[in-house]
């Protein structure tokens, strides 16, 4: 939950982050990690954040961070397939922002 001060009363709003990213052994863990480093600074803030990953590869260390996760079972390198579902997680969850780190090409 957000706070903020309008014309002397606060506001609260629910903030809620995605993060779209992947890491395996053949792009490496740069994309998770810069996300995870970022999410963990919102979940301090009280922020809820949620993940999307094209597999399970970094499982555990995203919920050790205490972020919530979807496996799309997609290709990592191939988003395109993935449009239709996150589009419907977009619409369940909608976030605050929709956070891309991605190998594209």
């Amino acid at each position: 939950m957000y706070a903020s001060m309008h014309e002397g009363h606060f506001l609260y709003e629910e903030v809620m982050i995605i993060f779209r990213a992947d890491g395996n052994d053949k792009i490496g863990a740069g994309h998770v990690m810069r996300c995870l480093n970022m999410a963990e600074q919102y979940i301090d803030e009280g922020i809820e954040v949620l993940f999307l990953t094209a597999d399970e590869s970094f499982s555990q260390r995203i919920a050790e961070a205490g972020c919530n996760h979807i496996i799309l079972n997609s290709g990592y390198n191939n988003m395109i397939e993935e449009i239709e579902q996150i589009e419907s997680i977009v619409d369940e969850y909608n976030p605050t922002m929709f956070i891309v780190d991605c190998e594209c090409q």
